[in-house]
């Protein structure tokens, strides 16, 4: 993996950092899980034979230090001693500990809001403001990585502080399936209102529908201002 994010092939380093897209990380970690899984499947079979020949299992040998290069002029860090600079830096660096730090990160998210889906690194948002008055009206979100009704309840859990933080109507919306610009495409939503008076709204809407709908909601803000004055 190192190799491959130095040669370029995945990752990207800008500003001293490596960056990965989602896509490399699910691929890496697979990859790596497998690995795993056939090396011990093969010592399994390596000692199972010796087994059947009479022999002991295979032990794991005792890696041996390599020799000091005198080109490296850092003093050796004894086992126990705190750890340098360097040493912090290299490791921070290393392309492959900072693709353990993003599944970490992944699985804190996935466990803490039990996500049906894998966690994203980032969820896109945005907010729609009133022509009228030039307030914000309407919060967006972007649920990229569900799928359904179940991939919506996570996405609403995992954003709950925002939708919050805002107080807005609230639409939590699904990929056009199938991508526009099939006539055929319909866009699975669900619609949350600040107060509690208005039950949470799940729908499929066409294109058409989803543009009435988004004015009819933002149209709906002064209008409302106006009746709470």
């Amino acid at each position: 993996m190192r190799a491959l994010a130095k040669s370029h092939w995945i990752g990207k380093k800008e500003g001293g950092a490596w960056t990965f897209t989602e896509t490399e990380i699910r691929k890496l970690d697979v990859e790596r899980r497998s690995h795993q899984k056939a090396i011990k499947l093969r010592k399994r079979l390596e000692n199972d034979l010796r087994r059947l020949k009479g022999l002991p299992p295979k032990r794991k040998k005792k890696k041996k230090r390599p020799a000091r290069s005198y080109e490296d002029d850092r003093p050796r860090r004894r086992r126990g001693d705190p750890l340098t600079i360097d040493d912090l830096l290299d490791r921070m660096n290393d392309p492959l500990v900072q693709l353990d730090m993003a599944l970490a990160r992944q699985r804190v998210i996935e466990q803490r809001f039990n996500l049906p889906f894998i966690a994203p690194q980032s969820t896109r948002y945005g907010l729609v403001q009133c022509p009228a008055c030039g307030d914000n009206a309407m919060l967006l979100i972007d649920c990229d990585n569900a799928h359904d009704e179940a991939g919506i309840d996570g996405y609403q859990r995992m954003t709950a502080d925002l939708i919050a933080q805002h107080g807005l109507p609230t639409i939590l919306r699904l990929p056009p399936d199938p991508p526009p610009p099939d006539p055929n495409s319909r866009m699975t939503l669900r619609l949350i209102w600040p107060d509690d008076r208005h039950p949470a709204e799940l729908r499929k809407v066409t294109q058409e529908e989803w543009d009435r709908l988004t004015d009819e909601i933002v149209g709906l803000h002064c209008s409302t201002t106006e009746q709470m004055i």
